[in-house]
């Protein structure tokens, strides 16, 4: 099967397929073009576990980076809250007939 229609079928890009398949236990070349069909079928069977899982994986490591972040950003500084005038220029009878 050809790897293009392999990803096709599994509804993800070729890119990620190659870069996804040796972490879940598949390595079929980093330039294949072509599957063994009895290959394909096992990636087929097992890839929406291992994706979803891989996903899943994705998401916590994302989501505890941005937190880390918001912590560091919060902790060290203080939010100073300040009153801006705005200028009359923009606040002048905007819909009226002035």
């Amino acid at each position: 099967m050809n790897v293009s229609e392999l990803a096709r079928q599994l509804n993800t890009t070729t890119t990620e397929l190659y870069h996804l398949l040796p972490q879940f236990g598949f390595d079929i070349g980093r330039k294949a073009v072509k599957v063994d069909d009895r290959v394909a079928y096992k990636i087929q069977a097992a890839w929406p576990p291992l994706y979803r899982k891989w996903q899943d994986e994705q998401k916590a490591k994302y989501s505890l980076n941005a937190n880390e972040a918001l912590k560091a950003r919060g902790a060290g500084e203080e939010v100073e809250k300040k009153i801006v005038p705005v200028p009359p220029a923009i606040t002048r009878g905007f819909g009226s007939k002035n």
